[in-house]
C-alpha cells in the first residue's frame, strides 16, 4: 500500500513555475521526497535509474524524448544518462512552449561538465527534507508560512506550546527525510541514518570521480556533524580531522554538491562595523547531523553545548524549507561581531533589505537580556529592522522590547 503523500511546500512553487517556464530541474539531497513530489506534477515518466530504460535513452536521446509525447515529462535521476540534457536543450530550443520537463537527480554533473547545457532552459529549484509543518500537514499556501506572515504584518503570532524540550530533542533526532518518518522504531530509523551516511561517503561521493578518500572524509563529517551550525576557521576543521584545509575546502565542495551541508554567509552592511566573515557550516537535515556524530537524546539533552548546537541546526532546517519556497526573495544568513561580542543565529533578510532577526535558545524561559544581540541589530538598522526572535523550549509567548519577542520553537509551524 502506497504511503499517504505529505504535501509540500514545493507543490505551491511547481504549480506556479510549470505554466510559465519550459522546465525545471529540481536538486537537493537524495531520499528528500523530489521524485514523489515531482511525479504529482508530471503527466509522464523517464525513469533512468531503470536500465533498460536509461540504454534506450543512452542510444538516442533525442528520440527518447520525442517519443514520449505527453508533457510535462518528469524525467527521473538523469545524472545517470548525462546525454538526455542535451536532448532537452535541443527540444526546448525548438519548441519553448511551457512545462514540458521536470527533471530530478543529482547536481554533481552539472558543476564537473565544462558546458551546463541547462543554463537558460532549466529553472533550478532546490528542496529540503520535511519540514515539521509538512509533517503535521500543509495546508494553504506558501504565503501563510511563518516568515511570510512575519514580514507581511510585521508581527508574530503569539501562542502557547505543549511541547518541551525534550519533545524539541526528540523532533531533532527525527529530522524530516520521509523514509525516516515512515519508521515506527527508534532503531529502524537510526539504523536508515547510519546507513544513509555510509552510502553517502562511500558511494554517491565516490561517484563523483574524485577519488576521495572515505575513512578521511567520514573524519570530515564526523567534526561537522558536532560542530554544525557553528562558526569556524577552516583551518581548525581541518586540524581537528587530521587533514590539510585544501582537502577539507575540497570536502565542503562536494558534501554541498550532494545537498548535504549549507553554509549561511555573514549578513552586514555598513554601518555594522566588525562584523565576523566566516560562514556558518550546517547539516541541512538534523537527524542526519545526529547520526553522522553517533549521538543519541539523552547524550544530547545531557550536553548543553551539544544541546545548543542540534537544536539550532534544527530551527535551520524549518527555516531554510520556507525560505526556498518563498514567494519574495529570501536569503538566510547570520551575524557574529569579532571576538564574539555580537552573534545573531540567524537574520533572515527579505525584500527591500527588510530583515528579521533569530535566536534560538534551549531554555524555558527567556529575558529581556536574551534579546540583547538582537535588540543591537534592530537599533543597528533602524526601521529595515522587522522583528527579532527569541526561540526557546518553553510554553509561553510574549514581548520583551520593542519589535522584540519570546516565542515557542513550535511557532515555526503551529497555527
Amino acid at each position: 500500500m502506497e504511503a499517504e503523500y505529505r504535501r509540500r511546500y514545493l507543490d505551491d512553487v511547481l504549480a506556479d513555475m510549470l505554466p510559465e517556464v519550459s522546465g525545471v530541474l529540481l536538486t537537493g539531497p537524495r531520499s528528500c521526497g523530489k521524485t514523489t513530489t515531482a511525479i504529482r506534477h508530471a503527466g509522464a515518466v523517464l525513469r533512468l535509474d531503470v536500465p533498460g530504460t536509461a540504454a534506450a535513452v543512452a542510444a538516442d536521446p533525442d528520440l527518447a524524448l520525442a517519443s514520449e509525447s505527453t508533457r510535462p515529462l518528469l524525467i527521473d535521476e538523469w545524472q545517470e544518462v548525462p546525454e538526455v540534457l542535451g536532448a532537452v536543450k535541443r527540444g526546448v530550443d525548438q519548441n519553448p512552449a511551457a512545462g514540458q520537463f521536470i527533471l530530478t537527480g543529482s547536481v554533481r554533473s552539472q558543476s564537473s561538465s565544462r558546458m551546463w547545457p541547462g543554463t537558460g532552459r532549466l529553472i533550478r529549484i532546490p528542496m529540503a527534507p520535511l519540514a515539521q509543518r509538512e509533517i503535521a500537514g500543509f495546508e494553504g499556501s506558501v504565503s501563510d508560512l511563518f516568515l511570510h506572515r512575519l514580514f507581511g504584518r510585521g508581527e508574530p503570532d503569539l501562542s502557547t506550546s505543549a511541547l518541551t524540550l525534550t519533545d524539541y530533542v526528540h523532533l531533532t533526532v527525527q529530522g524530516g527525510f520521509p523514509e525516516v518518518l515512515r519508521l515506527a522504531s527508534a532503531r529502524a530509523r537510526r539504523a536508515w541514518l547510519d546507513s544513509y551516511v555510509e552510502q553517502l561517503l562511500v558511494r554517491d561521493i565516490s561517484e563523483l570521480g574524485e577519488g576521495v578518500d572515505p575513512i578521511r572524509l567520514r573524519q570530515y563529517v564526523d567534526v561537522l556533524a558536532v560542530n554544525t551550525a557553528g562558526v569556524l576557521a577552516q583551518s581548525a576543521l581541518a586540524q581537528s580531522a587530521s587533514i590539510t584545509v585544501k582537502t577539507s575546502e575540497r570536502y565542503d565542495q562536494l558534501l554541498a554538491e550532494v545537498g548535504i551541508i549549507d553554509n549561511p554567509q555573514p549578513w552586514g552592511r555598513n554601518r555594522l562595523a566588525r562584523i565576523e566573515k566566516r560562514p556558518k557550516r550546517i547539516i541541512v537535515d538534523s537527524g542526519l547531523a545526529v547520526a553522522a556524530a553517533r549521538l543519541d537524546e539523552g547524550t544530547i539533552l545531557h550536553d548543553g553545548t551539544l544541546l545548543g548546537r542540534f537544536l539550532e541546526g534544527f530551527v535551520f532546517s524549518q527555516l531554510r524549507a520556507e525560505v526556498l519556497a518563498a514567494e519574495d526573495r529570501m536569503a538566510l544568513h547570520h551575524v557574529r561581531g569579532l571576538n564574539g561580542r555580537h552573534e545573531i543565529d540567524f537574520v533572515i533578510e527579505g525584500s527591500g533589505g527588510r530583515v528579521v532577526g533569530i535566536e534560538v535558545k534551549a531554555s524555558t524561559t527567556v529575558v529581556e537580556r536574551d534579546a540583547r544581540h538582537l535588540a543591537w541589530l534592530r537599533d543597528s538598522i533602524g526601521q529595515d529592522f522587522v522583528g527579532g526572535l527569541v526561540l526557546h523550549a518553553g510554553p509561553n509567548a510574549y514581548p520583551l522590547d520593542d519589535r522584540l519577542w519570546a516565542m515557542p520553537i513550535s511557532s515555526l509551524w503551529d497555527e
